[in-house]
């Protein structure tokens, strides 16, 4: 939990990733803590991690203030402070690692941030930048000495319950 109130770059998953093992481990936990170290992942499934420096407070401020709406805000913090994304799922298959282009070697990127074309790429779905934008966001005011609670995304909570809808078995009396 320490790496919360770190500068360091923090990794986050979001808590309706389908590598989560919802049976063997407390995911309403997580979204109030997201500490990974309570995750259990499914065998052989890997979440998509994403690796997210924190913002300093004037930046933090900065998008609150000029944002139209939170998810604005939330978009524009998740473009902010991604520096690498990992286990990325795509049609075609699950892509290792990405990064912005800022980061890439050779790049000469004017702003250390994802451009919107990056963000329209479809790499990532709007529940994920809502989330981690928000985490990010919560993360900007963390400070040592306060206790680490998030306070979850509604459409997180509602993602998550979808998830757990889909991964239910179906039992004979659920059948016609």
């Amino acid at each position: 939990m320490s790496q919360l109130f770190s500068v360091a770059p923090f990794e986050t998953v979001t808590p309706f990733d389908p590598a989560i093992d919802l049976e063997a481990c407390n995911v309403e936990k997580y979204m109030n803590t997201r500490d990974m170290s309570s995750l259990v992942y499914l065998a052989g499934q890997q979440p998509t991690i994403f690796t997210v420096r924190r913002l300093p407070v004037s930046r933090s401020i900065s998008i609150r203030s000029t944002a139209h709406s939170d998810a604005q805000a939330r978009s524009l913090a998740f473009m902010a402070a991604v520096v690498r994304v990992q286990n990325i799922r795509t049609d075609a298959g699950v892509m290792p690692s990405w990064e912005p282009g800022w980061k890439r070697p050779g790049s000469t990127a004017q702003h250390e941030s994802m451009t919107v074309a990056e963000l329209d790429e479809g790499l990532f779905a709007e529940d994920e930048i809502m989330d981690v934008g928000e985490v990010v966001l919560q993360r900007a005011n963390l400070r040592n000495g306060r206790p680490a609670l998030f306070q979850p995304l509604h459409s997180s909570a509602v993602a998550l319950a979808l998830r757990i809808i889909s991964c239910r078995p179906v039992a004979p009396t659920d059948l016609p």
